[in-house]
C-alpha cells in the first residue's frame, strides 16, 4: 500500500506587540527614604538619563540608568514600573513580571497601579505570543524530524516525532495523518485506522474518498491477520483453511487439524529420536510455544520478511509469485505455470520437477502429484485425500545407488478423533531379469501416542517384515555376485532381511542395497521422515513436555 506523508507550511512571524505609549518618568516622592542633597541630584540624574535614552531608543542604556536608580532607592514604585516597561521591550518577560509582582505586593493602591495593570496585560500577551512561537518552532522541528526518519524507514522514531508535533498542535491534520501512516508502516493497523478517521474529521481537503479507501484496505488487513495464513516458504497470503500453497506447492498446512495442534511444545520441552541400532538424537520442536495456526498467522511484515529471505537466497519474484532462482554455485531454476493448478520447475541442466493439484469440495487447492529431490535422490509422490484429510501417500523412485531398482512405497493413514492414530506402510521392488528378477517387500506400522491434553507424546515406527525372493536363477554373469550376497539363496526361496537389510552388490568392502527410505513421508510425520540403515527395524520418538517456568 502506497504511503504518502502530508507536508505542512507555517508562517513564523516576528514577535510583534503594540508599542507602549507610556513614557518613562522620574521616580515618585511617595514613601521614599530620606536622601541627602547629593543623592537627590544623583537620583534625578539617573531618571533623566533613563528618560532620554528610552526616547532615543537605546533601551540597554535606559535599563542601566534605571538599575542604578533602583540601587539608590530600592523598590521605588515609579522605578519599578519603568523597569517593567524597559525589560518587556527588551524581551525579558520574566524579569518584567518580577518587577510587576514586587510593585503589586508593595503598592496595591499606588499612583501607578492602573499603569501596572495595563503593563500586566502586555506581559501576558507577550508571553502568549512567545509560547505560540515556541510551540510553532517545536512543531516544525518535530515534524521535519519525523519526515526525515520516515524517509529512512525508522518508523518508530518517525512516530515519536509526529506525536510530539501533535502535542504542540493537537488539531493539526498533517501531524495526525502522518502519525497514522507511521502506525500503518509498523503494522499497527487498528490504531492507524483510528488516526485516519480522526484526520478525515479534521481535514478540510477533498481526499475523503481516498482516505475511506485506505481505511477499507487496512480493515481488510486486520481481517487477514485475524483469519488468514501465510506460506512460510514463498510468503503468499492464503485463506485460513488452505492446505497447500498453490503458488509454490509447499505444505501441507493442516492448520485446523488436531494432528498439527498436538505437535506444539512449550519452553523446556524436548524431542528425542532413537533407533533399534542404539543411540539417540535430539530434534527441534516444530511449533515451539505455539501451534501451527499461530506460526502461520498472516502479517504484512512477516510476509515481507519471508520474501526478503527468499531474495537473499537467490530467488526472484514476478509480483508476489516466485519466478526463478540462481545462486553463486551456478544453480539456475525457472518456475513455469502453464495452467491453473500445474507448476513446473525447470533447471538449466535439463532436470524438471512437475507439480499437479486440484481444488477440493471446499474450493481449496490440494496437491495430487509432486516431484521432490532429497539429498540428490528424486522422488515422485502421489497424495490421496478422504474426509478433508490426507489418507495415503504413494512414492515411486529409481534408486540412485548401483542397484538402480524402481521402488514403490505406500503409507496409509488412520485417524481417531481428528488426530493421526496409526499408519500402515509397505513397499518394495522387482529387480532385473539378469539378477533373477528378485522381489523385495516390507511392511511396517506407525503408532502415535497422545497425552490427556491432546499433545503428542510418542511416535513409534516398527518394521515387522522385510523379505526378498528370487523367482528365478540369476544369469551366469550375476550368479556369483548374488551367491556372495545370499549364500543360502535358492530360487523361489524367501530370504528374511529384517536383521541385515537389502543387498544387491559389493563394492570394495561395502555392501550396496536399497534401504527403506521414508524421507519423502515427512508431510504427515516429520520426525519419522528418515532413511533406515540396514538392520534397523524400530524408530521411537519421545516428546517430553514441560510447562514454561513462571
Amino acid at each position: 500500500m502506497r504511503r504518502v506523508l502530508l507536508a505542512v507550511l507555517l508562517l513564523a512571524g516576528s514577535l510583534l506587540y503594540a508599542q507602549d505609549q507610556i513614557q518613562v518618568f522620574s521616580g515618585s516622592q511617595n514613601n521614599r527614604p530620606p536622601l541627602t542633597s547629593a543623592q537627590e541630584k544623583e537620583f534625578l540624574r539617573y531618571t533623566t538619563f533613563a528618560d532620554r535614552y528610552f526616547s532615543a531608543g537605546d533601551l540597554p542604556s535606559a535599563l542601566d540608568q534605571l538599575t542604578n536608580a533602583d540601587a539608590l532607592v530600592p523598590n521605588d514604585p515609579g522605578i519599578l514600573y519603568n523597569l517593567s516597561v524597559v525589560l518587556l521591550k527588551l524581551g525579558r518577560t520574566s524579569d518584567a513580571q518580577e518587577k510587576i509582582d514586587i510593585y503589586n505586593a508593595l503598592y496595591p493602591e499606588g499612583a501607578e497601579a492602573a499603569l501596572v495593570q495595563a503593563m500586566q496585560v502586555n506581559v501576558d500577551w507577550v508571553r502568549d505570543v512567545q509560547k505560540r512561537q515556541q510551540s510553532n518552532q517545536t512543531y516544525l522541528e518535530s515534524f521535519n524530524r519525523g519526515r526525515d526518519q520516515f524517509a529512512s524507514a525508522s518508523y518508530e522514531s518517525a512516530l515519536a516525532a509526529f506525536r510530539k508535533a501533535g502535542e504542540q498542535k493537537p488539531d493539526n491534520a498533517a501531524a495526525v495523518y502522518n502519525e497514522a501512516i507511521c502506525l500503518e508502516a509498523l503494522g499497527k493497523y487498528v490504531d492507524s485506522i483510528e488516526g485516519l478517521k480522526r484526520y478525515s474529521a479534521l481535514s478540510k481537503a477533498d481526499d475523503k474518498a481516498a482516505i475511506d479507501q485506505r481505511i477499507a484496505a487496512l480493515s481488510a488487513e486486520v481481517d487477514d491477520e485475524a483469519h488468514g495464513i501465510l506460506c512460510p516458504f514463498c510468503g503468499h497470503k492464503l485463506p485460513a483453511n488452505a492446505t497447500w500453497c498453490p503458488f509454490c506447492w509447499h505444505g501441507p498446512y493442516l492448520n485446523d487439524a488436531k494432528t498439527w495442534e498436538a505437535r506444539r511444545c512449550d519452553s523446556g520441552s524436548s524431542v528425542t529420536r532413537s533407533t533399534s541400532a542404539g543411540g539417540s538424537q535430539s530434534l527441534s520442536c516444530m511449533f515451539k510455544g505455539q501451534n501451527l495456526r499461530d506460526s502461520l498467522r498472516y502479517s504484512r511484515m512477516r510476509q515481507s520478511a519471508i520474501q526478503q529471505a527468499r531474495k537473499t537466497e537467490g530467488w526472484t519474484y514476478d509480483g508476489d509469485l516466485l519466478a526463478s532462482f540462481k545462486n553463486s554455485q551456478g544453480t539456475e531454476l525457472t518456475i513455469l505455470r502453464p495452467s491453473e493448478g500445474v507448476m513446473r520447475i525447470a533447471s538449466s541442466t535439463g532436470d524438471v520437477l512437475d507439480f499437479r493439484g486440484h481444488k477440493d469440495e471446499s474450493g481449496m487447492w490440494v496437491l495430487d502429484d509432486a516431484d521432490r529431490v532429497i539429498d540428490g535422490q528424486k522422488f515422485r509422490i502421489h497424495y490421496s485425500y478422504a474426509g478433508g484429510r490426507m489418507s495415503s501417500e504413494t512414492v515411486r523412485y529409481q534408486g540412485n545407488n548401483i542397484c538402480g531398482h524402481l521402488i514403490e512405497t505406500v503409507a496409509e493413514y488412520r485417524y481417531e478423533d481428528g488426530r493421526l492414530s496409526s499408519a500402515e506402510l509397505h513397499g518394495g521392488y522387482q529387480g532385473y531379469v539378469a539378477e533373477g528378477s528378485p522381489e523385495t517387500s516390507w511392511h511396517g506400522t506407525i503408532a502415535w501416542g497422545y497425552g490427556p491434553d491432546g499433545t503428542l507424546q510418542s511416535e513409534a515406527l516398527t518394521v515387522d517384515r522385510f523379505e526378498k525372493t528370487y523367482p528365478a536363477k540369476p544369469s551366469a554373469a550375476a550368479r556369483k555376485r548374488v551367491e556372495a550376497l545370499y549364500p543360502s539363496m535358492r530360487a523361489k526361496k524367501t530370504e528374511d532381511l529384517l536383521g541385515r537389510g537389502d543387498a544387491c552388490a559389493i563394492v570394495g568392502t561395502q555392501t550396496i542395497g536399497d534401504p527403506i527410505d521414508l524421507r519423502p513421508f515427512d508431510a504427515v510425520s516429520p520426525n519419522l521422515g528418515v532413511l533406515l540403515p540396514a538392520g534397523v527395524t524400530r524408530v521411537n520418538v519421545t516428546i517430553a513436555h514441560q510447562a514454561a517456568a513462571n
